[in-house]
């Protein structure tokens, strides 16, 4: 009687090996979100950063090719139309646009306007589906102003870099690494947007801030290698509130002296 009540019923041993089947597949879920979660933030901010720095590259192009064409132009009425252009394109870099004729592509439209219809008809007709998803996924960064992409593809670059180190060291990504990237990429897009970067030393090549890709590069690396940016802004960060206090110490010591 004894040994009939310890054993475990055939209907326990199925109810225990079915509790098994289901932790299993929760935790082969766990195991595909906690991989496939980087993979995923990784393809959408590469595809931000090769977004907003073709745009961003494409508007420089663009602008010295309008000035280009106003100091070689001696036509008036061509002359002053290329002015327009240059207007729309400066406000496009500055505030953004609010409808596609103020884009970077309405304004390209505007200067093939005047090729023929049938080579236009037969142009759109050779559009395929890929360079039509392409046009919609750039849309958003066609109306955005020139400051916002460089914000986007700066603090993408070094959250893809923060990515790429959590990947290669195993190390379980979060919302800490998630917030070391935007935070490292906002610190360097504020750091060259307000020119506080050298452009060159003495045994270094010119630094480029104007160029997307450098820029780029630069926020990745700096993603990577947060820790050493960071101990970096702590010793200038340091040596400029040392200045900033001697800097007070000696306007008090003129102070009491004049007194």
């Amino acid at each position: 009687m004894t040994e009939s009540n310890d054993s475990p019923t055939p209907h326990e041993d199925s109810n225990n090996g079915g509790d098994s089947t289901p932790q299993a597949f929760l935790t082969s879920i766990a195991d595909w979100t906690k991989f496939l979660t980087p993979v995923l933030i990784l393809v959408v901010m590469i595809m931000s950063v090769v977004v907003c720095t073709s745009e961003f590259r494409a508007r420089e192009a663009t602008l010295a090719r309008y000035e280009s064409n106003l100091n070689t132009e001696s036509d008036a009425a061509t002359k002053a139309d290329q002015q327009l252009r240059r207007l729309k394109l400066h406000a496009l870099m500055t505030v953004g646009a609010e409808t596609e004729d103020l884009t970077l592509r309405g304004l390209i439209k505007e200067e093939i306007a005047a090729e023929p219809q049938d080579n236009q008809d037969q142009s759109q007709s050779k559009i395929g589906w890929i360079s039509r998803f392409m046009a919609w996924l750039c849309r958003p960064a066609q109306y955005a102003s020139s400051d916002r992409l460089f914000a986007v593809f700066t603090i993408a670059s070094a959250v893809i870099g923060a990515v790429v180190v959590s990947l290669r060291q195993d190390i379980r990504f979060g919302t800490k690494e998630i917030g070391i990237g935007f935070a490292t990429g906002f610190l360097v897009m504020a750091i060259l947007r307000g020119e506080m970067l050298p452009a060159s030393t003495a045994d270094s090549q010119p630094f480029d801030q104007t160029d997307p890709f450098v820029v780029a590069v630069a926020a990745f690396l700096s993603g990577m290698f947060s820790d050493r940016v960071y101990a970096l802004l702590r010793s200038v960060f340091t040596d400029f509130v040392g200045r900033l206090q001697r800097g007070f110490e000696s306007n008090g010591n003129n102070d009491t002296n004049g007194g």
